[in-house]
């Protein structure tokens, strides 16, 4: 069998750290929001789920069209470590801040080129699920996620590929555009955060600290409209790496700031330690005279797969459902004994901790919940999503606080169903191309891949008709991107190149050059 992807691989194309900034295009700010599912909600391209910044209000409501609001707004927080000259900083990248309602966030690709569509809220409601072109026509790009090969459906683990292009966002280039089936309504957003002038400091202060940590994130988020997740939403994010360096100590948590209810001052939020693999908690509210309201649980449904004192572990993305375990949690009222992490440097401090940190005490409550810590080399994608379910009834609050800060509390039968849902759907593996015949409709005959199969090193081989740039790119079987090359211009004639180690598994190499892709299937045994 071989081994996991060679960082090197990925190398050159992180070299481009260093690289412009895409432009003008890559500030506009969009929001979209839910017309299907039960539960309205809103979200941004720039990561803040539940708040609207164009009408500065809350829109996390169940079932829709009731006055039941549960969320006033959420984002990602993502903690690392980076070595600055002699100095090891800590920094933290957030798309949501609780008391300002502020991401920094950037939308859009950090090196977006020409080519890119512009970076808005895409929404599955508002294209054609055959053609990926928008049902409203005009000059809105296409969907942006598309099934490579080897890939005959998507799921929520595997949604499909990215493509940046609008003229490559088209069957011939993929096979088809890539919509999850198991939910009723899912939105895509991209953004990172290169841009200093979006951070709550000013850009020196930021370049001083060591900013920017180097991210690139993906956001897809998933909805329903029946069913037993009606009342759920689960956000998903894949955090690549971007700075060229490796990222130690990182913690990657969502911030949720639940407002339930119209009275304000009156929320409770609790850690559900009854079953820890179920990583959840939830937050309910003092009973309210404007009508019945449930809970709002929260739950880690993914988060990076780690050995100790190795890298994360993209192949052993499955295993998170049974091994993994929350990392930190914290509940807090602002200006409360927890003091509120107003810095960046209190905000990390809080999930390197490692803490369980309840407040059951009424108030306007802030939670967090995180993963547990991990190492980045460039190039790595971290994988974290989290669910969010309206519960139809408050549980029953005979709870209390154990030493170590979790809670002792009352089964919830309700909840653990829930979740478990929620894995179920979010952990479905995609249909994958098996069949000779279908892999052989995917083979270009001026490039070959050898040995294939192979058991250890392997190389590809393809002519070039005159200098060119390269891109390489490796997906899984799933669909999901392995591997990504970019080099230099290389001279025309024969070219061989190395391959990088993988897992065993059916995997798509496609080369790139000259506006011409070629694509090979091979097999790792």
């Amino acid at each position: 069998m071989m081994k996991h992807p060679a960082t090197h691989f990925l190398l050159p194309i992180l070299a481009a750290f260093v690289g412009t900034i895409a432009a003008t295009a890559q500030t506009i700010d969009s929001v979209g929001t839910s017309t299907l599912s039960n539960v309205e909600f809103s979200v941004t391209n720039n990561g803040v789920i539940a708040y609207n910044p164009s009408t500065r209000t809350r829109n996390f409501t169940a079932p829709r069209g009731s006055k039941s609001q549960y969320l006033f707004g959420g984002g990602l927080w993502f903690g690392a470590q980076r070595t600055i000259g002699d100095t090891t900083q800590q920094l933290l990248f957030s798309t949501y801040n609780p008391v300002t309602n502020r991401s920094a966030a950037t939308p859009g690709d950090a090196f977006a080129n020409d080519t890119a569509a512009p970076p808005i809220v895409y929404h599955s409601t508002e294209y054609d699920r055959w053609s990926g072109q928008p049902l409203a026509g005009g000059n809105r790009p296409n969907w942006p996620l598309w099934l490579v090969p080897t890939q005959a459906s998507a799921t929520p683990l595997y949604p499909g590929v990215f493509e940046p292009a609008n003229n490559k966002r088209a069957m011939g280039d993929y096979s088809y555009p890539a919509f999850v089936e198991l939910a009723d309504e899912q939105f895509t957003v991209r953004y990172h955060d290169r841009d200093l002038s979006r951070y709550e400091i000013t850009p020196a202060a930021a370049t001083e600290r060591g900013y920017p940590i180097g991210l690139q994130v993906q956001q897809n988020v998933y909805a329903w409209k029946s069913g037993p997740l009606r009342n759920g939403v689960i956000v998903q994010y894949a955090i690549t790496n971007i700075s060229g360096q490796t990222l130690s100590e990182c913690v990657v948590a969502q911030i949720s700031d639940p407002d339930i209810g119209q009275r304000r001052g009156d929320d409770h939020a609790i850690f559900y330690a009854r079953d820890l693999s179920l990583r959840a908690c939830y937050a309910w509210s003092d009973p309210e005279p404007d009508g019945k309201l449930g809970a709002l649980a929260m739950a880690l449904i993914e988060a990076p797969t780690i050995q100790p004192g190795s890298p994360i572990d993209t192949a052993s993305r499955l295993s998170y459902r049974t091994l993994g375990r929350v990392g930190c949690f914290a509940a807090w009222r602002r200006s409360d004994s927890i003091p509120y992490p107003i810095t960046d440097l209190d905000r990390a401090a809080l999930l390197r901790k490692q803490s369980f940190e309840p407040d059951t005490t009424a108030g306007d409550q802030v939670v967090l919940l995180g993963s547990q810590p991990f190492t980045m080399k460039p190039g790595d994608v971290a994988h974290f999503a989290v669910a969010y379910m309206v519960l139809d009834s408050v549980p029953s609050q005979t709870t209390t606080c154990g030493g170590n800060g979790t809670a002792a509390a009352g089964v919830v039968p309700e909840l653990e169903e829930l979740v478990r849902e929620a894995e179920e759907v979010y952990y479905q593996k995609p249909s994958v191309v098996t069949s000779a015949a279908e892999r052989a409709a995917v083979t270009s005959a001026t490039m070959r891949v050898f040995p294939n199969p192979t058991t250890g090193a392997a190389a590809v081989q393809f002519s070039l008709d005159r200098p060119s740039a390269i891109m390489l790119q490796i997906f899984s079987s799933f669909g999901e991107r392995v591997a990504k090359q970019e080099l230099p211009m290389l001279p025309a004639g024969l070219r061989t190149l190395p391959l990088p180690e993988l897992p065993a598994g059916t995997y798509l190499l496609e080369v790139s050059s000259n506006g011409q892709r070629r694509v090979q299937l091979f097999i790792v045994e």
